[in-house]
């Protein structure tokens, strides 16, 4: 049997001027696939000249809120990646938007990801979920 990832996407908001918010609402790839979270972001005027943080966090079942990655909207660098290259962003400041790439997911991936941008404490989550059953392909 085909083993799938499927992620599904809830937003919240807490009301301030700077904002985030997540595409597609769901997602679904097969295990071992390069798998993408779109997180964009809008900044007030009062905080633009600010270096903004926009974080990325998952909270896979019954554990702990674990912190991925981050970038920063003032910084020269725009990509980054975990020690053993399993995570990586990239911050496009154009399009105002941040992507983390799981890279060869797994379905240990199966987790609440978060988006955030700070010091605003908006996120956004995505939910990964095992799907045994069939297999839905997205467009790119």
């Amino acid at each position: 049997i085909m083993q799938n990832l499927k992620l599904s996407l809830d937003i919240l908001y807490i009301c301030y001027d700077n904002s985030v918010s997540q595409w597609p609402p769901t997602l679904k790839r097969r295990e071992g696939e390069n798998v993408t979270l779109n997180c964009s972001y809008t900044v007030s005027a009062s905080t633009a000249s600010l270096n903004a943080y926009l974080q990325w966090y998952r909270k896979g079942a019954e554990e702990k809120i674990q912190y991925i990655l981050q970038t920063y909207t003032l910084s020269e660098k725009t990509t980054d990646s975990t020690a053993d290259g399993h995570f990586s962003v990239f911050l496009n400041t154009t399009s105002k938007t941040t992507y983390l790439t799981i890279n060869t997911a797994q379905l240990s991936d199966s987790a609440v990801y978060y988006c955030a941008l700070s010091p605003t404490k908006e996120h956004m989550l995505l939910q990964l979920d095992q799907n045994h059953s069939t297999t839905t392909e997205l467009p790119d």
